[in-house]
């Protein structure tokens, strides 16, 4: 499968449909005021190697890669309804409801796929051997509002117990197999998202329904969950703690 470069990572409209992509903030507005997170503070990001290290604001982490159609519309609803989600973190007793799962949920795979896009070179897909595999099936269900479709997805929460508002790592599992065999890890993608006190852990393992392991304490999202359950950890998270088991007998095998 070859991603056409020129179309929006959501809907999947082209250039002739919607001749401008917009660049799309990793970190909006509506989510830093919400999470209590300013957006012109400067953070590090580092290479896979850690040999290089950029220094930046949280506002400028963004990609062109979303239509404006998108961009200007459900996508800027589902900044402002992430409220609901700061909200629940704050009160701390109170249950996830489903709604404000759907809302993490959907906000999880749109964040996830900028920084697939921004850090994993997805859009390079099918032109690079380094590239991962962009989730786009799960984009589309989010752009359609098909929650029931994202059951497929690995999604935990954590606490943020640092200092620092708002961090992230993404790249690869620590291990990745395929029954006995050690395989590259661009098929699972991993994103792990501390914004303000809730720490977000993604991955997006295709094909769907492998075994998972991810770092001691990471509950996985679910209604009725409460934020003061969730275990404190650092606000960097640890991908290597993280393996995925493929059967043997799929074909990327």
């Amino acid at each position: 499968m070859t991603v056409r470069h020129n179309r929006c990572a959501f809907c999947f409209a082209d250039s002739e449909e919607f001749p401008l992509l917009t660049a799309e903030h990793l970190l909006s507005r509506p989510v830093a005021s919400s999470f209590g997170i300013d957006r012109t503070a400067t953070f590090a990001r580092f290479d896979e190697d850690d040999s290089q290290i950029r220094w930046t604001t949280v506002n400028g982490v963004k990609r062109k890669c979303v239509c404006a159609a998108c961009n200007n519309g459900w996508m800027n609803a589902l900044e402002h309804d992430m409220g609901r989600v700061a909200n629940w973190v704050d009160a701390g007793s109170a249950e996830l409801r489903t709604g404000e799962l759907d809302v993490l949920a959907a906000w999880s795979v749109k964040t996830h796929l900028l920084l697939c896009h921004i850090e994993g070179r997805a859009g390079e897909f099918g032109d690079s051997d380094e590239a991962v595999v962009p989730p786009a099936s799960a984009a589309r269900a989010v752009y359609e509002r098909r929650f029931s479709d994202l059951d497929g997805l690995v999604l935990g929460l954590a606490a943020n117990s640092s200092d620092t508002d708002f961090a992230y790592e993404f790249g690869t599992p620590g291990r990745v197999s395929f029954g006995d065999q050690l395989r590259g890890g661009r098929t699972c993608p991993v994103s792990i998202v501390s914004v303000g006190r809730l720490q977000i852990w993604i991955l997006t393992p295709l094909p769907l329904d492998p075994e998972v392991r991810v770092a001691d304490g990471v509950r996985a999202a679910a209604a009725g969950l409460r934020f003061e359950d969730l275990t404190a950890m650092p606000a960097i998270g640890n991908r290597a703690s993280i393996s995925i088991n493929y059967r043997a007998d799929w074909p990327l095998g």
